[in-house]
């Protein structure tokens, strides 16, 4: 075996699989809800924006590869197929992976001032902690993952001059609980076996997936009170008819429909960013 040509392509298939552990297709838009925010507020201009985008980027690639690592043998039960839980990527070298970027993100922050910095660390601190908190509090993880996603607007505020209103804030924060109601009857069979009581045990599956939807559609529609920049307006919109093209998919496929919501998601935070 020829070492030489092993070691570069096993690192290279770890890298990927490492990427692919912290979800970029999801992270990225935590990061462009920090870029767009600082920049919106034209507070430093875009490398700054981008600067603090790709901080919580990776901030947050390296929360979902903790979470990753910390579920492992819960993921196992429920049977998924994530690099970390079959094996494919060893938990050591995630775990590596993922204080690598938690440490270039404090190395950068320390250029963006000292209220960044904490920030960073903060975050950091909360997103490691997220899987022991919902195995401790598993009725309160749709809130704690919610908070975690408005994080990006404060990480933005730390890192600039940049502010968003908490009203506003909130519509994000509402829609992700309901969201998390819905992702929780997903792994409703692997919760049960772990032994853990969601909020989808307490309503019952079909009454979890009721609130779930209504709850959405309900966020998005407050939003539309809310909000007065025209621009943003059109985007909830926009995050509403895709949010029905999301129900329409789940009654046929429940994860991609809820998979789906992503855009959903994504329209919504861009709708606050821009406001």
């Amino acid at each position: 075996m020829n070492l030489n040509r092993v070691l570069p392509v096993r690192t290279l298939e770890y890298f990927l699989d490492c990427i692919k552990s912290g979800r970029l297709g999801v992270s990225w838009i935590a990061g462009f809800a920090a870029g767009t925010t600082v920049f919106v507020a034209d507070s430093g201009g875009f490398l700054l924006a981008a600067l603090v985008a790709v901080c919580m980027t990776m901030l947050t690639m390296a929360g979902f590869i903790s979470n990753d690592i910390s579920d492992r043998q819960k993921d196992k039960i429920a049977q998924k197929s994530r690099p970390i839980t079959t094996g494919k990527l060893p938990a050591k070298v995630a775990a590596l992976f993922a204080i690598c970027l938690f440490a270039f993100v404090v190395f950068v922050s320390g250029f963006l001032g000292i209220a960044a910095v904490v920030a960073s660390i903060l975050t950091a601190a909360a997103l490691v902690f997220y899987s022991a908190f919902s195995k401790k509090f598993p009725l309160f993880k749709g809130v704690y993952t919610a908070l975690l996603c408005i994080v990006p607007f404060g990480f933005a505020a730390a890192a600039s001059e940049a502010s968003v209103q908490p009203d506003l804030v909130s519509i994000v924060f509402f829609f992700i609980v309901f969201r998390e109601i819905l992702l929780d009857t997903l792994d409703a069979s692997g919760d049960r076996a772990f032994g853990l009581k969601t909020v989808a045990h307490v309503l019952g599956e079909q009454n979890a997936r009721t609130v779930g939807w209504l709850g959405m559609f309900g966020s998005l529609m407050a939003g539309q009170v809310l909000l007065h920049n025209p621009v943003s307006i059109l985007v909830l919109y926009l995050a509403l008819i895709s949010l029905a093209v999301s129900a329409c998919l789940y009654l046929s496929n429940e994860e991609k429909g809820l998979r789906s919501t992503r855009l959903a998601m994504f329209l919504g935070v861009f709708s606050i960013a821009v406001a």
